[in-house]
Parts: structure tokens; C-alpha cells; sequence
């Protein structure tokens, strides 16, 4: 994927963060929310987007959505 076409977004913050094992099953989109959100992401963009959750114990939680800008 090339940025130059795309709409990046990203939200952070610098709070507590959580293990690896869970934000790794948040990222297989165990839990409603996160699975609602990647069939929408799917239905918009087929497989063009990017739903991505990092996370760190006492560093905090980034998650990055990139989607195709779309012509008309």
C-alpha cells in the first residue's frame, strides 16, 4: 500500500497499555466491537485498508487505520 492514496489515521495515548497476548487477540478481531468494525473496513475496502492495535505495558495503545481515498 502506498501512503500517497491513502487516509491514515492514528490515535494514541500514553496510558497503562496491555500485554501482548491480548491486544494480539484483539488484532484477530476477538470481541464485537473490533469485528464489527473490520466487516465495515472489509465491506468499504475489500482487503485495501489497514486496521492495526499496538500496545505496550506502561507505554501505552496506538491503532492505526489506513483506507484508500476514493475518487467521485
Amino acid at each position: 500500500m502506498e501512503s500517497d492514496n491513502y487516509l491514515i489515521f492514528i490515535i494514541e495515548d500514553t496510558g497503562v497499555g496491555f500485554n501482548p497476548e491480548y491486544c494480539d487477540s484483539i488484532n484477530k478481531g476477538e470481541g464485537i466491537g473490533i469485528i464489527n468494525i473490520k466487516e465495515r473496513l472489509k465491506l468499504y475496502y475489500g482487503t485495501d485498508y489497514l486496521f492495526d492495535i499496538q500496545s505496550s505495558i506502561e507505554e501505552g495503545t496506538k491503532t492505526i487505520i489506513k483506507i484508500p481515498i476514493l475518487e467521485g
